[in-house]
């Protein structure tokens, strides 16, 4: 499947996409059913939108060693291929 750009161009191919889900459409991705998938989407873009307040429920301890270990233990970083 092609990736497509979300703009006013490709809006009619997400419309029918959408369009074709049933309840019953089969899963391709993790367990949740059509209609779950559309309201993560759904509450996803409106939280980007700034619609939702999401609270931060993050310390500085857990930030700072989740950051230590996704980013500098289980992440190869390219050395040497780009010029900073």
């Amino acid at each position: 499947m092609a990736r497509l750009m979300l703009n006013r161009e490709q809006l009619p191919e997400f419309i029918q996409r959408v369009a074709a889900l049933r309840a019953d459409s089969q899963r391709l991705w993790g367990t949740m059913d059509a209609g779950k998938m559309l309201a993560h989407l759904i509450f996803m873009m409106e939280t980007s939108l700034g619609q939702h307040d999401v609270p931060d429920r993050s310390t500085p301890v857990i930030r700072t060693v989740g950051r230590l270990i996704v980013f500098e233990l289980m992440t190869k970083w390219p050395r040497g291929k780009f010029k900073s």
